[in-house]
């Protein structure tokens, strides 16, 4: 039997957002600087690593420059795009 409809796949913007800079969010109920959430930009040599152990990179060579944090998903990944002087979803044209 075949599909009636085919529908391709379609992203929300915020989806897309993340994807055009790579934005990975992780969630670290246990830390104790910047609040559980965390957010960063996933550079192409990490890809096979988890967003636990890239985190534990970034933290150590970053200086907190590029990571964003918050105490909620969306709070970590306005400080990021603050941090990096990015355009959220909603605000570009």
């Amino acid at each position: 039997m075949t599909e009636l409809l085919t529908v391709p796949e379609m992203l929300s913007p915020r989806l897309r957002w993340l994807a055009k800079f790579c934005v990975v969010t992780c969630e670290m109920p246990e830390a104790e600087d910047g609040g559980p959430w965390f957010a960063f930009v996933r550079l192409p040599k990490d890809a096979d690593k988890s967003p636990v152990e890239c985190l534990q990179t970034y933290w150590d060579y970053s200086d907190g420059q590029g990571l964003g944090s918050g105490a909620t998903l969306d709070d970590a990944i306005v400080d990021l795009a603050k941090k990096l002087h990015l355009k959220l979803w909603n605000e570009e044209p």
